[in-house]
């Protein structure tokens, strides 16, 4: 469950197409539409025969501030895959809880280790910033709770 939600979130993303010049003719040419999907996606839905107990995923990264956007988008993407999962597996229903880190690594810490104490998280998308992944990426592993960040290096 948790690589679709991971992969959903990457597959958010979109690549420009134009090239940029400001060539008026450029903006004539038509343009392929892009796949709905990279062909080796995961499928958050699986074959809608899961099974599991209430269960939850958490999103730990940037809700607000300044650098919103970037964590905004992250969340939708997971936000995407659970529903797409919830709606083919009536058997095996998953919550997305949100955590604020503000990108922030001083605040990643109190934030990761509220995350590791709430037993019904099974796995995390996030954290998005290398600084916060830095402060507090020890904090899961030393858990062994699983972590998938969309764009920390």
């Amino acid at each position: 469950m948790l690589a679709a939600a991971g992969a959903i979130s990457l597959s958010a993303c979109s690549a420009r197409t134009d090239s940029g010049s400001g060539d008026s003719s450029a903006s004539s040419q038509s343009q392929a539409a892009a796949p709905s999907a990279a062909a080796d996606a995961a499928d958050p839905a699986g074959d809608g025969k899961a099974q599991c107990a209430p269960t939850s995923i958490a999103y730990a990264g940037t809700i607000n501030g300044a650098n919103a956007a970037l964590g905004v988008n992250i969340l939708n993407g997971a936000k995407l895959a659970v529903d797409q999962h919830n709606k083919a597996n009536p058997g095996c229903q998953v919550k997305l809880e949100q955590f604020d880190t503000e990108g922030t690594p001083d605040k990643a810490p109190g934030i990761v280790t509220q995350i590791v104490n709430t037993p019904a998280i099974i796995g995390v998308v996030g954290l998005p910033f290398s600084g916060e992944s830095k402060a507090a990426g020890n904090i899961f592993n030393g858990a062994g709770l699983v972590t998938v960040t969309p764009s920390a290096t």
